[in-house]
Order: structure tokens, then sequence, then C-alpha cells
């Protein structure tokens, strides 16, 4: 009976052993992408400094994201400080609860303030995006709505096209180093101009839409599990303006914190009382 006991407890403790093992090997590139499909909501912090020739932007964004229920609430705050003097500040409240966008704004333009509060129902972002995308299925549409909010996805298109330089284990978590080139070329978002008019935002994209060839350099801190829990960036990029064909320089600091829950806060819910 000893024997029996004796040989039970090693077997367990070699399989608790090999568990440990298997447990620590670090994530791979695929792990880790596949750790970013399988999360249902998450909630991000994310800190932005832009700098350019004649601008420093600082962007800061509290967002939450709910994939199954295709929801999110956002709160994004922008300073601009221009080489002139001159300042704008941006502060936008959104919370969209599957039916119905809220949308409220602030701004701040040299010591002139306005302010503004909508509420947009589904119907209103189909149209928006039928103007520009006319054979897209509303499905889909919806889809690209809560994707443009989804900062995770843009982790998972970082880190599937870079070069992992470096992996070191922390405690219970990795450190994943990496660098990356990229070309690309950058339209605003429809609803990053919206609310306006169909002309009003052709004419916004049509002026910013640039080609941007920009250098990476990155850390990205994920958990056993190879779900990221902090991003930080430097970027150095050169933008050309297709527009009007000039090219200028622009540096970035970014820093993104993830953890997985979604709560939408008080003010969210408070948006609800916006009238259509």
């Amino acid at each position: 009976m000893k024997k029996v006991l004796g040989l039970l407890v090693a077997v367990i403790l070699i399989m608790s052993f090999s568990g440990c093992l298997q447990g620590s090997k670090p994530p791979t590139k695929e792990t880790i992408l596949q750790a970013i499909d399988s999360v249902d909501t998450y909630t991000y912090e994310k800190k932005m400094i832009m700098r350019y020739p004649s601008l420093t932007r600082v962007v800061y964004i509290y967002s939450g994201i709910n994939r199954q229920e295709k929801q999110f609430f956002e709160l994004l705050e922008i300073n601009a400080t221009y080489s002139n003097g001159q300042f704008q500040r941006t502060k936008m409240l959104q919370y969209f609860d599957g039916s119905k966008n809220y949308v409220k704004m602030e701004t701040n333009e040299n010591g002139k303030e306005t302010n503004g509060a909508w509420a947009f129902t589904i119907n209103d972002i189909y149209k928006a995006y039928e103007q520009y995308y006319p054979d897209l299925p509303r499905d889909q549409v919806l889809n690209k709505f809560i994707e443009s909010r989804d900062e995770i996805l843009n982790v998972k298109d970082l880190l599937s096209k870079a070069n992992i330089t470096e992996i070191t284990k922390k405690g219970d978590r990795y450190e994943i180093k990496f660098v990356l080139y990229r070309q690309y070329i950058s339209t605003p978002s429809i609803l990053q101009s919206y609310p306006g008019n169909a002309s009003e935002v052709q004419e916004y994209m049509n002026v910013m839409r640039k080609l941007v060839r920009e250098n990476i350099a990155g850390v990205l801190l994920v958990d056993k599990d190879g779900k990221p829990l902090l991003l930080k960036m430097k970027s150095n990029a050169k933008i050309t303006y297709l527009y009007s064909n000039e090219t200028i320089d622009a540096t970035g600091d970014y820093t993104i914190k993830f953890s997985y829950e979604y709560n939408p806060p008080k003010w969210a819910e408070d948006l609800k009382r916006i009238k259509k």
C-alpha cells in the first residue's frame, strides 16, 4: 500500500512539474495573436504625444470594448499646441449601447469655447457609411464601426508585421521587444469627422489623406496566456500629404494599458439622456 501511495505521489509530482515546464514556455507571435482573437471584452487607457514641425499634440483615450454585444464607450481628450502660440483643446465622450451612438463634444480654440451633443441611430450610421461603401453589407458596417475603436486590433496588426528581437520573462509575465518599418496610406475614418455633411467630410478626408513611412520600436508586456497588458512604442515618421504634396517629419511616444473587463462608467449612461 505504501508503495502504491508513493508511486501515486511521484506521478502527481512529475505531472505537476511537467505542467510548470509547459506553462513556462515563452509566448510566440502566433500565440499572442491567438490570445488577442480570443478576447471578448476589455478596457484600455492610451496616451500619445505626437510632435510635428509646428505642432505638438497630446492625446488621451479611455475606452472599453464589448466585442460580443458590439458596444463601446470612449473618452477622448486632445490638446494641441502650435508653435505660434495658438492652442486647441477637444474633449469628446461617446457611448454606443448597441442601438444608438451618443456623442458629447467640447472644444476650446484660443479661448473660444463650443460644445454640442448628438445621438445617432444604427440607421444613421448605415447611411453615413453607404456614401463611401455602397456595396458593404450592413452587418459589416456595424463591424467596421466597432473595429474603429478596437485598439487591441491595432496591436495585432503591429505585432503580425513586426520583427521580434527579444523575449524576456518578468515574473509571470513576458516582455516582447520588437521593431517595425511600415509604409501605408492613411485616411481619416468617416466617424473621426462625424458629425458633418457629406461634402464637408469628403473634403476633409481628401485634404488629410497622406502617405506615412514609419519606423517603430516597441515593448509589449503580455500575461502568461499571451494577452497584452502594456504597450510602449516610439515612432519616427515621414508624412507626405497627398493633396498638397508636402512632406514633414513626425515623432510619437505611445503608452497603452489593457485590462480585461467592460464596465461602462456613469458618464456613459448619462449620455443616454441626449435626444436626437
